[in-house]
Parts: C-alpha cells; sequence; structure tokens
C-alpha cells in the first residue's frame, strides 16, 4: 500500500469486505490477530469475533486500524 500511496494510486475495495481488507494486510505484514490486537490496544478475542463477522466494528478498533494502516475509515462505514 506504501507504493500506491506514493505514486497517487487508490485501490478499489468495492467488491472486498472490511475484513478482507483487513486480512489481507495482516498478511502483507506479516501480523497475527494478537499481535495487531495489541499494536491497536484491543484484545485478541474481540479482534478475532470481528474478523470473523461475530461482532460489530468498534469505533476503537476502526480507529486503530485506520491509523496502523493508513486506511480510510469510510471502509468500515460505507
Amino acid at each position: 500500500m506504501e507504493y500506491e500511496k506514493r505514486a497517487g494510486h487508490a485501490i478499489d475495495t468495492s467488491k472486498v469486505t472490511p475484513a478482507e481488507v483487513v486480512r489481507h494486510l495482516m498478511v502483507e505484514n506479516d501480523l497475527t490477530i494478537s499481535r495487531l490486537a495489541r499494536e491497536i490496544g484491543v484484545g485478541q478475542s474481540n479482534l478475532s469475533e470481528i474478523l470473523s463477522g461475530k461482532r460489530a466494528w468498534s469505533k476503537t478498533v476502526i480507529r486503530g486500524l485506520c491509523e496502523r494502516f493508513s486506511l480510510n475509515p469510510m471502509l468500515f462505514l460505507a
């Protein structure tokens, strides 16, 4: 994503879910759910349930993910 930002490219996320975007970014950044949860200041089980669709996206998780990965919050709200 860093290249895309520097080059002025936008990534079309209209055909993927926010969870799919986050999972992709986790793989690209070699992150486990536990490590990402620690980095954004939430519980591992909370983040796991959100990514599996068992729980709604919280403001804390959205804020943390947007800061960690430079994401637009609208990804989670659309």
